[in-house]
């Protein structure tokens, strides 16, 4: 038998076939989260019980990839010293931060995890009494009233006058414009004062700077403008205490 042609000049061995990857079955995959995962996962959790309403708070890009990072050097923090319940304490003082609380997603990981936001919410920092530890439940109650120091009383009684008239109008149209309209209602009714109604705007006084946060476009301050608007009017806030020409921010 003659041996088998080979075409001139062609002398590479034939093609290896490429190796078999066996991958593992499913059932013997990992499924344990790493700690720093399975942290960010019970943080969603705990901010659910705070913010029950409150859309969730993915972590963008360069935040998720800083997260590791940061979950290591916060438990190795001299007042963490190792301790999950700690850094899970940190947290929870977070979600009670004013600030954190007024951002348009309330208290977000991203944000928390800033080294001059986070740190701030240690445990055992400052001498004295430790700040008490606050439930959700406790929490959500507070954030009907807490925008920024102290805790608003009951709704202010509104003046026999035209613009503690139109206020009471104001106030009954964010009643009736939804849920959250009227959660919003609930909460600017304890802290601002009908002062006048001028050239078609309605002028209200806000005790100080803090009880601004509630009129953020992202909070009240829609629900409110469009209430007033109902009116024919405008609205414009002062501090109480500044001079009347001090607006906040240009609310209008």
């Amino acid at each position: 038998m003659s041996p088998p042609v080979v075409p001139p000049g062609d002398t590479s061995a034939p093609a290896a076939k490429p190796p078999i990857v066996r991958r593992k079955p499913k059932w013997l995959e990992p499924t344990t989260p790493s700690p720093d995962k399975e942290f960010l996962g019970w943080y969603e959790e705990e901010r659910r019980l705070f913010f029950p309403n409150a859309m969730d708070a993915p972590l963008p890009p360069k935040a998720a990839a800083k997260w590791p990072t940061w979950f290591a050097s916060a438990l190795a923090h001299p007042r963490i010293g190792g301790d999950l319940e700690k850094l899970r304490e940190t947290c929870r003082r977070w979600f009670s931060d004013p600030w954190g609380r007024s951002l348009e997603t309330p208290c977000p990981p991203a944000s928390f995890i800033a080294d001059h936001i986070w740190s701030k919410h240690v445990p055992g920092q400052h001498e004295g009494a430790a700040p008490e530890r606050v439930t959700p439940a406790e929490a959500r109650r507070r954030a009907d009233a807490d925008v920024g120091r102290g805790e608003v009383g009951p709704a202010l009684e509104l003046p026999d006058t035209p613009a503690g008239a139109a206020w009471a109008q104001v106030l009954e149209q964010m009643r009736a414009g939804g849920a959250a309209a009227a959660y919003c209602a609930g909460q600017i009714q304890g802290r601002f004062r009908p002062v006048e109604v001028a050239a078609g705007c309605l002028v209200l006084e806000a005790p100080d700077k803090y009880a601004l946060a509630l009129l953020d476009e992202d909070f009240g301050g829609a629900a409110l403008k469009a209430a007033v608007g109902t009116l024919g009017l405008e609205f414009r806030v002062s501090i109480a205490g500044q001079p009347a020409d001090a607006q906040a921010g240009g609310l209008q």
